[in-house]
């Protein structure tokens, strides 16, 4: 049995920046991820300024920024390509962009690392939970290692689940997902620019069509 204050399932970026964050407040801590790197493929790509406070307020900020994408314009546009609404954003109050892109991957990478200076957080990557409990005192868990099949069992004054739409800390509370209802789709490309000149010369901010 290995004893923490906060066990986290879910190594993307809402645990890995809880981790770094308690980790800076010198909490014991443990993560848990299935993989043993980033999921390769992005899904959240936006922070507002509220987001970049906060990595800002636990040192995450100053050495990630130059990654960051502001965008000073946000056009909406009607499948025939016509102009519908022009956003500009700005800065917000905490005098960050309200809009940054960013892409995910990059972004955990970085978290990993910074997670991995000091001390205060053991990260399991590449270990699966398979199962949840709790009593009035603390709550439990128990991972195996994938490549040896090992199984560890842990407690922590806490356990936060920070794993996903499919999350298992959300089904062991019998714990609703609430649909709000929004069904659009939407069709994300991320690329590797060849044409530099090309890129250069396409008007800055982001458009939706």
């Amino acid at each position: 049995m290995k004893h923490y204050d906060v066990l986290i399932l879910g190594a993307g970026p809402n645990g890995l920046v809880l981790a770094n964050a308690l980790k800076d407040k010198g909490h014991k801590v443990a993560i848990f991820d299935r993989y043993k790197t980033p999921f390769p493929t992005p899904r959240a790509m936006v922070f507002d300024d509220q987001s970049l406070r906060i990595l800002d307020q636990f040192d995450l900020y100053e050495s990630f920024s130059k990654s960051l994408v502001p965008e000073e314009s946000l056009f909406i546009r009607t499948p025939n390509n016509e102009p519908l609404l022009t956003v500009t954003p700005g800065k917000g109050s905490y005098g960050y962009y309200k809009w940054s892109t960013f892409h995910q991957v990059e972004f955990e990478k970085y978290l990993r690392n910074h997670l991995a200076e000091g001390i205060g957080v053991d990260s399991y990557f590449g270990w699966e939970v398979s199962s949840l409990s709790d009593n009035l005192e603390c709550a439990s868990l128990t991972a195996k290692n994938l490549d040896t099949g090992k199984q560890i069992k842990f407690d922590g004054q806490y356990l936060i689940g920070c794993d996903g739409g499919k999350s298992m800390v959300r089904r062991t509370m019998k714990s609703d997902r609430i649909d709000l209802g929004y069904s659009e789709d939407w069709y994300v490309t991320d690329t590797h620019v060849s044409d530099h000149d090309y890129f250069a010369s396409i008007p800055g901010g982001a458009q939706f069509y």
